[in-house]
């Protein structure tokens, strides 16, 4: 979070969207955390100095939810039984044996049967597509590789539940809604406005980060904001493509007009 600001500190930035999407949610939220202490401490709460970044707005995008949440994804779920030292040996094991074995296995073809046809009509996906997607995922799987273990066991850990995105609900002046004020029916009822808008985007279908356990997080954390169900889309890999192929992500276009950006 730390270094984003730096970035946008170094490029005059004075007003910033965060969009985090699967694991960035947990990046996402930290990174508004230090937005909002940012803008508490600049002068006279204006923009005016460097450090004063104003947030606009937070979009999640099929966010993977802690397992703090008894309706997360069962494999994390699982994972945060093992002892630290096995699942870090375990998790290392199995991304060296995907990045082996992934570049040889992985092909259009193989990302065109994760496409629905409703997908595909949806997103606009042309044939060149699928190729186009797997060369731009082969080289982030590359790029990421010294990450993509941190984020393997971060996925498990119950650690960012209550140090990020607990805290996050009590600043942002969501309202942090534990397990007992869960069971409400009606949870508006122990949650405020919250200071900045909200977006959160979901499939239905999505088998990793299920509807449930994102309505879940929204009532404990984000001010029981409403959620934008995405029909169209059947699947998590589709929603961290934005819905479409690289050259159409057309969920972020619609999270573009929603913001009133792009016009």
């Amino acid at each position: 979070a730390q270094d984003v600001l730096e970035v946008l500190n170094a490029e005059r930035v004075k007003s910033v969207y965060i969009v985090g999407v699967c694991i960035g949610h947990p990046y996402a939220v930290q990174v508004c955390r230090q937005l909002l202490i940012s803008e508490e401490m600049s002068p006279s709460n204006t923009n005016t100095d460097s450090s004063g970044i104003q947030l606009c707005g937070l979009t999640l995008v099929a966010p993977f939810i802690s397992t703090v949440c008894p309706c997360s994804w069962r494999v994390a779920r699982l994972g945060a039984f093992v002892p630290s030292a096995v699942l870090y040996a375990s998790t290392e094991a199995m991304l060296s044996l995907a990045s082996f074995l992934v570049p040889r296995v992985v092909s259009g073809n193989t990302l065109k049967k994760l496409v629905s046809p409703e997908e595909a009509e949806y997103g606009g996906w042309m044939e060149e597509d699928y190729e186009d997607a797997c060369q731009i995922l082969l080289q982030c799987m590359e790029a990421s590789q010294n990450a993509r273990g941190v984020e393997a066991r971060l996925g498990v850990s119950k650690i960012w539940q209550t140090h990020v995105c607990d805290k996050f609900a009590v600043e942002s002046r969501c309202g942090l809604v534990l397990q007992e004020a869960l069971k409400d029916e009606n949870p508006k009822n122990v949650v405020s406005e919250p200071s900045i808008p909200i977006r959160i985007h979901a499939s239905s279908q999505d088998k990793l980060a299920s509807l449930s356990s994102i309505e879940w997080i929204a009532k404990r954390c984000y001010g029981n904001v409403s959620i934008q169900v995405e029909e169209e889309i059947h699947s998590h890999e589709v929603m961290t493509f934005f819905g479409g192929p690289p050259c159409n992500p057309v969920l972020l276009h619609k999270i573009v007009q929603k913001w009133g950006l792009g016009q």
